[in-house]
């Protein structure tokens, strides 16, 4: 790889990686185990184990350039759930709730590092970080009355790094990426016939999402303070349901939020990706 001239101070043409090959093999086994026991036909609890791995990567931006090409081994995790799932009143409200530990090591992380046979800094991914996530969740659907459906959820994240490699560009009270501490959403429908058979079906929901950060290093400017939204949705169906014509607005507020964002240090620069504004659809639908 070579630079371009970026206006940095690097001359086009500038080797900034070895011209070589380099390859990452990894060899995992990933094990998936469930037990679930069905106490009444109306309520099951469960309980499961499964691990994962994040192939491995190389660090294709350098700066200083460097003789070697810095790589990361795979990043992996281990992850515990339990939980239940339960049916009652004659079916017409279902609870669901899990409780689930994941266990992250080899974090891949950006990480300070001098340049081998310099003392130049340069920033590169390596394995320098454990970490782990646990938390909750609970979820409602109910029919308390003909054509009424009411739905809830609640979540809780305790997402958090456990060590940090010297380097690492982060400390211990950084928050993960994309981990709000609390969710929470709810719906209401509520079915209204009308003539020829045909139904009409408003419905409003909300959701809620604590602070998110949306970059390792918890740049300020990329971190998402709480976020509440409200959409509605107005659908005509008719009794076979051939028919469906919905009418939507989605963001009703016109609340901008941060979804995604990057502080690319090396080039100075910090770049966010915000939500669509407010949006109004109308969709027809026939089935054959």
């Amino acid at each position: 790889a070579v630079a371009q001239d970026t206006g940095l101070g690097i001359p086009a043409g500038v080797p900034v990686l070895p011209d070589r090959w380099e390859t990452i093999r990894a060899r995992e086994t990933t094990p998936n185990v469930n037990l679930a026991y069905k106490w009444t036909p109306d309520v099951m609890t469960y309980a499961s184990y499964s691990k994962g791995f994040k192939s491995g990567t190389f660090t294709q931006r350098v700066f200083p350039p460097r003789p070697d090409i810095p790589s990361a081994r795979p990043e992996k995790v281990d992850a515990y759930e339990v939980g239940f799932k339960s049916s009652w009143a004659d079916n017409h409200v279902r609870l669901n709730g899990a409780l689930f530990w994941t266990d992250y090591k080899d974090m891949q992380v950006n990480v300070s590092e001098a340049t081998p046979g310099t003392t130049e800094i340069g920033t590169i991914t390596r394995n320098a970080a454990k970490a782990r996530i646990r938390g909750g969740e609970l979820e409602l659907h109910a029919v308390p009355a003909d054509n009424l459906v009411l739905e809830g959820g609640l979540g809780y994240l305790d997402a958090r790094y456990r060590s940090l490699e010297p380097g690492a560009q982060l400390t211990l009270n950084d928050r993960l990426v994309n981990t709000p501490k609390w969710s929470l959403n709810a719906a209401i429908a509520y079915s209204i016939a009308v003539s020829d058979g045909w139904m009409v079906t408003p419905r409003v929901d909300y959701a809620y999402t604590s602070t998110i950060a949306n970059d390792a290093a918890n740049t300020p400017l990329l971190v998402q303070k709480p976020v509440s939204l409200l959409n509605a949705a107005l659908r005509l169906t008719d009794t076979d349901a051939l028919w469906a014509v919905t009418a939507m607005v989605k963001n009703i507020t016109n609340r901008s939020y941060l979804i995604a964002g990057v502080n690319d240090q090396n080039a100075g620069v910090i770049e966010g990706v915000f939500s669509h504004p407010r949006e109004w659809s109308l969709s027809v639908r026939r089935k054959f």
